[in-house]
């Protein structure tokens, strides 16, 4: 017999013939250079997104916040001072029981009105009225009766600007008694380390005011 056809020749020669199989076929699991690195950038990617996500959903909820808690200011200044301003009381000579100041710093505004209390608990004179008088003190607008000490209302406030309407006038001016009340609150906001400026301009009509120039008429 030939040695080449020796069977043992095939179990001796069988594992070299084995060796002999196709490049990559026994590679190694794993990832190549290229393949980390394109990972890592779209890692990075995704990283970055979901902070930015992170940040603008923080600046709305900041925004919102500062927001609501501005016209929560603004709702609760102008339903007090409506209240007050529309009930003003009418004095005995024909006036309006109605005083402001157009100082910004300083305002005041003093309103009488038929009530059991004033805006801070205080009690109403002989006369059945309450003296309600507004200031501004360090951003803050603040009300008081009868020399009670002030409370604070809202804060925020830079300033209050007060003008009477007149009879026959759509704007602030005339002569007489006022039968409206215009007032600005001037207000600021902060946020993310910024200040921002708004402006609020209300009329209310002073209801005692206009009856009575009604039934002179």
């Amino acid at each position: 017999m030939s040695p080449s056809c020796h069977p043992t020749d095939k179990r001796r020669h069988g594992g070299r013939r084995h060796a002999f199989h196709t490049p990559g076929r026994n590679r190694l699991g794993g990832l190549t250079l290229i393949e980390l690195m394109i990972a890592m950038v779209i890692g990075l990617g995704v990283a970055g997104a979901a902070g930015q996500l992170f940040i603008s959903s923080r600046i709305a909820y900041t925004e919102m916040e500062r927001l609501s808690t501005l016209h929560e200011h603004v709702r609760f200044a102008t339903d007090i001072l409506t209240r007050d301003i529309r009930s003003a009381a009418m004095r005995s000579d024909g006036s309006i029981d109605v005083g402001w100041t157009q100082q910004d710093e300083a305002v005041p505004l003093e309103i009488g009105r038929p009530a059991a209390s004033g805006c801070d608990g205080g009690l109403a004179d002989a006369d059945g009225l309450v003296m309600n008088r507004y200031t501004l003190a360090g951003g803050n607008l603040r009300c008081n009766t009868a020399g009670a000490s002030p409370q604070a209302l809202i804060s925020g406030v830079r300033g209050v600007r007060v003008c009477a309407i007149h009879a026959g006038h759509h704007d602030c001016g005339g002569a007489g008694t006022p039968v409206a009340l215009r007032i600005t609150l001037l207000l600021e906001s902060r946020a993310g380390g910024q200040t921002f400026e708004h402006s609020v301009t209300f009329t209310v009509a002073m209801r005692n005011a206009v009856l009575a120039l009604y039934n002179a008429g």
